[in-house]
């Protein structure tokens, strides 16, 4: 996780930051300062002070490989929530949930798994996705307003937000480098919010 989280979330902004400045957004010296200070939070966000197993070589590369894709799907989903006409509404953001069950459906079926989480995991299952639901619903409302470099910026702090639910929720304590991330994603925020 250490390795794949802070690539596939610096992966994850770089699209939308990309394509939205070839669009012709032009975000202000201050709002660019944040990007770049969401961009240096991640990493350290993600560090804990649990030690790390020993890995091969071949298995970082697959999962280096895997967080660079699977940031290049966030990425360009983010780009094409954005581009979503607002005479559309919600219905492609509905076609694309249904797409999405259908599709890890047929994989599980493929693989011989079953279609429902075990009982104990039904509740946090479903509830995760109503929230990435509404997360998905928050950022399309979102880049009707602002440029779409910006919130997405935005959207790639959510190692913080996972690093202050785990302290919330669970107890976790926060290593210095977490609590630097943090500080760092705060000061992200700011800068884009008044950028």
């Amino acid at each position: 996780m250490s390795v794949a989280s802070p690539i596939f979330c610096v992966v994850g902004i770089s699209v939308p930051v990309l394509v939205g400045v070839l669009l012709g957004e032009r975000p202000t010296a201050l709002a660019w300062t944040g990007v770049a200070l969401a961009v240096i939070s991640i990493p350290p966000l993600t560090r804990t002070d649990a030690a790390e197993g020993a890995h091969t070589r071949a298995n970082l590369q697959r999962t280096v490989l895997v967080a660079i894709l699977t940031g290049l799907v966030v990425g360009w989903f983010l780009v094409f929530v954005a581009r979503i006409s607002s005479r559309a509404g919600f219905l492609p953001l509905v076609l694309a949930r249904c797409v999405a069950i259908a599709a890890l459906s047929l994989v599980a079926l493929a693989m011989r798994l079953p279609l429902r989480p075990p009982a104990g995991a039904s509740r946090v299952a479903f509830t995760a996705g109503a929230l990435d639901s509404a997360a998905n619903v928050a950022y399309f409302l979102a880049v009707r307003g602002a440029p779409m470099a910006l919130v997405a910026a935005s959207v790639s702090l959510a190692p913080a937000t996972t690093v202050l639910l785990a302290r919330a929720t669970l107890g976790e304590r926060w290593s210095v480098s977490q609590r630097l991330g943090l500080a760092l994603a705060l000061a992200a925020g700011a800068c884009i919010s008044l950028g």
